[in-house]
């Protein structure tokens, strides 16, 4: 079987570390795998697939394959029309809800229309795309390295506990105000902890309105994520609806930190029991405060949800991802 992913872009973004993941899985198996990607190689990512940087994706660059996997709603309109093999539309989320697009609608939708295979890591969005473009989705399940996230040995909690809030503040599906503003409140109340904030970009100057002192990392390379986790106590995930996974909130649970997430589709499909997190709605940081000050207060809640998010966490692996990437893929080969 040979497979060509298309990559519009090579930053440091969670999604695009799902595909090298994937990519990476794919080659030590045996499986013939390119990336093709208008940007240069990462050197953020151990990447061992066969990687090339072009300009363009069309029938000149894109090679003969089994499959082209569109890994963007932009990237599926060129695999498409190369006529190279048979595309694979693999959404990470609804590109469709955030504004950065609003210009674009038209033709973000009518590349969801076309009549590709697609594949998911949540079935959130296998519903999304049914009822939305009426078009069947395949759940893959979501790529994850345990040799990178897993727990810290600790015994006790501090007075003054770390609490870690991960996601770019530009972009508004991750509710990084919303998280900011609780914390605020907590501080407000005279809560004593240290927040850690990790974006790709550097602090916006709004951040710095909030009262409270951050210890702030930018661009922290996959490898060095776990470790800062570890350092941490309390994870909150504010995310909106037009999240499609949810990376960081399990990344957190895997390193053994009791979350408090937003109950929206992504994060409350994690896993069947519900059980593994304290949730509040979406845009309530007056709710997220009084979590976070439960979680503080309540030791015996704190090792629930430790064991409970350790265990959610542990339903998902790259092997079993690419294992029902692969199944799919041959079922309509």
């Amino acid at each position: 079987m040979r497979i060509c992913y298309l990559l519009e872009g090579t930053e440091m973004w969670g999604g695009v570390k799902v595909i090298l993941e994937q990519a990476n899985d794919l080659h030590r198996r045996g499986v013939e795998v390119l990336l093709l990607a208008k940007g240069p190689r990462p050197d953020w990512y151990p990447l061992e697939a066969p990687f090339l940087e072009v300009p363009v994706f069309d029938s000149d660059t894109i090679p003969p394959c089994d499959f082209i996997i569109a890994t963007l709603w932009n990237t599926v309109v060129p695999a498409t029309a190369s006529g190279r093999g048979k595309v694979v539309h693999f959404c990470q989320g609804y590109e469709g809800f955030h504004d950065f697009y609003a210009d674009v609608l038209q033709e973000l939708e009518d590349a969801y229309r076309l009549p590709t295979l697609k594949i998911t890591v949540s079935p959130y969005l296998v519903e999304l795309i049914r009822d939305r473009f009426h078009q069947e989705a395949h759940c893959i399940g979501q790529s994850f390295d345990h040799k990178l996230f897993f727990p810290a040995g600790r015994n006790g909690f501090p007075p003054r506990p770390r609490i870690i809030l991960v996601g770019l503040y530009e972009c508004v599906s991750k509710g990084i105000t919303h998280g900011l503003e609780a914390l605020n409140i907590l501080w407000d109340r005279g809560v004593d902890f240290e927040a850690v904030r990790v974006s790709q970009w550097p602090r916006n100057p709004e951040e710095e309105a909030f009262s409270f002192p951050v210890e702030y990392h930018r661009n922290v390379p996959p490898l060095e994520m776990g470790e800062l986790y570890r350092t941490c106590h309390v994870s909150i995930s504010p995310t909106l609806e037009a999240e499609g996974f949810g990376l960081p909130a399990l990344e957190a649970m895997a390193c053994g930190l009791p979350c408090i997430m937003t109950q929206i589709p992504s994060l409350w499909d994690l896993d069947s029991r519900k059980d593994f997190a304290l949730f509040v709605p979406p845009r309530s940081p007056e709710q997220m405060a009084d979590a976070t000050l439960s979680l503080f207060r309540d030791p015996i809640l704190r090792r629930n949800l430790v064991k409970r998010g350790i265990e959610t966490a542990g339903n998902y692996s790259t092997e079993a991802n690419v294992s029902e990437l692969l199944r799919v893929l041959r079922e309509h080969a």
